[in-house]
């Protein structure tokens, strides 16, 4: 019996899938993280059991039969296992925290990243001192600002963290209690991290740069654009983007570092071979994320826009899988809740698989001049790649979704390159002189002008398509849409 399950082994058909190192690496790592996503969405419990039943089954057979087909199941099944255990251990250390809940009590702080201000309150995140342990929420009146690494003394009521969407969103970022507006007193500062402290200086300078350069409508949609700083927008504004669908380009992610990657490979080519254009282009994208702050989304948003650049360089179809795969392993070890609780990881990662695998399509059917700075028939793919993968995550999370993205990307990223271009060398020239920076700050000012101007436009004209996708919905509409692009490449392969 067990002779015969041998021979099934090596003739099943799904033996194929991980006869090449490569095959091995991606269907076990996609192993790992399908565990994750199970503990993720809660079926850990009832999924623990049956995974472990399945692997020494299977284990025992392999051996027994020495049939690969088996042996490649039982490692499936123990690397789901791994996943999900490994997501239980990381709940029960996050969840391992001292805060007085729902009492009025007196606790002492740090305040453990760069605070945010709105018009009318600003919110920080607050790391608690002993005898307490654990990451609060902190909203407050504008006036006295905090600064990253103040410790503070607050005296109010924290609140437990909902267990709803916004809720899940802050247990991601290690926050477990909210408080809303108690008494606050600084007792010291210059606390926490030198080194953040002095990236957070530097981007203080580098906004002191651009308000001495720029109108002031002008200097808060370059910092939106250069550093997804957007608290000093107008709400008109806000909504305008989000009718036009052009938020993600003051959204640090994955997507946007893309374009910015593109952009500046396609000039360092012009200078140098492509190995030193790749080197000098990740150098680049290091020096965004170190000045923008190296927050953690940014950081993930810098990784995949280098996976990016030496994919398509100097790797294979197989290698850029793996190493998108890769950098998505990596990120979510770290933190295991951005897979289901962080939308912007989502965003970020399935716009980048669409501008990955999707746009070369397009582009093949419709082939164009390579090596340009920037071209329309690449914004016009990528955009429309992007916003097809995007598409069941905007709808299941929001239930929206902007008509007019296309031609509004369309004609507004052909000049986001150059307006990033531009807006570095004149916040760096205007750290460090005002009149060396007039000629370049009057080309920045018409640059954003016009592309506020088109946002503000299509705003008006724009509008929201309503429509609620279901998880089911969802895993259908990704099915149809590898089965379609899988048919396509195929047919340009025969053509």
């Amino acid at each position: 019996m067990f002779k015969k399950l041998g021979t099934l082994s090596k003739n099943i058909s799904f033996a194929r899938f991980f006869d090449a190192p490569h095959k091995k690496f991606f269907w076990g790592a996609a192993s790992f993280l399908f565990g994750i996503f199970i503990a993720s969405v809660g079926f850990s419990r009832p999924a623990f059991p049956f995974l472990l039943a399945v692997f020494l089954i299977f284990l025992t057979i392999s051996l027994v039969s020495r049939g690969r087909g088996f042996s490649f199941l039982a490692f499936s099944a123990f690397l789901i296992f791994s996943g999900a255990f490994y997501y239980g251990v990381f709940d029960l250390r996050s969840a391992s925290v001292n805060i007085p809940f729902n009492e009025k009590t007196l606790v002492v702080g740090i305040v453990s990243d760069e605070p945010t201000t709105q018009n009318d309150f600003q919110e920080a995140r607050v790391m608690l001192s002993h005898p307490y342990k654990g990451g609060i929420l902190l909203k407050k009146s504008p006036f006295p600002e905090l600064q990253y690494g103040d410790e503070i003394e607050i005296e109010g009521i924290i609140r437990v963290v909902e267990d709803d969407g916004y809720g899940r969103f802050l247990k991601k970022e290690g926050i477990r209690g909210t408080v809303s507006f108690p008494n606050i007193s600084i007792r010291s500062n210059n606390n926490g991290s030198a080194i953040r402290r002095t990236l957070i200086e530097i981007k203080g300078y580098g906004f002191r740069g651009i308000e001495s350069t720029l109108s002031y409508e002008s200097a808060a949609f370059l910092k939106g654009i250069l550093f997804g700083d957007t608290s000093e927008f107008s709400h008109n504004f806000k909504e305008a983007m989000k009718m036009s669908g052009t938020t993600h380009i003051v959204a640090l992610s994955g997507y946007n570092i893309t374009i910015l990657a593109n952009a500046l490979l396609l000039v360092l080519l012009l200078f140098f071979s492509p190995r030193v254009s790749a080197i000098l282009a990740t150098l680049g994208i290091g020096a965004f994320v170190i000045m923008t702050g190296a927050s953690p989304s940014v950081v993930r948003a810098g990784i995949m826009g280098i996976i990016l650049i030496f994919g398509k360089r100097f790797g294979g179809e197989k290698d850029m899988k793996n190493a998108i795969l890769f950098a998505a392993l990596i990120m979510i070890l770290v933190n295991p809740y951005i897979l289901i609780s962080d939308i912007g990881f989502q965003l970020s990662f399935f716009a980048f698989l669409g501008i990955v695998y999707i746009a070369p399509l397009g582009m093949a059917y419709f082939p164009g001049k390579e090596k340009r700075f920037s071209s329309w028939r690449d914004n016009l793919f990528s955009t429309i790649s992007a916003q097809i993968m995007v598409l069941p995550i905007l709808l299941s999370q929001f239930g929206v979704v902007s008509i007019i993205s296309v031609p509004a990307n369309l004609i507004i990223l052909e000049f986001i390159p150059c307006t990033m271009g531009f807006g570095f060398f004149t916040m760096c020239i205007g750290m460090i002189s005002s009149i060396g920076v007039f000629l370049p700050g009057v080309l920045l000012e018409y640059l954003l002008y016009y592309e506020m101007a088109v946002i503000e436009f299509f705003g008006l004209v724009g509008g929201l398509a309503s429509f609620k996708f279901s998880a089911t919905m969802s895993v259908l509409y990704y099915a149809l849409l590898f089965l379609f692009v899988r048919y396509v490449r195929r047919s340009i392969r025969v053509t």
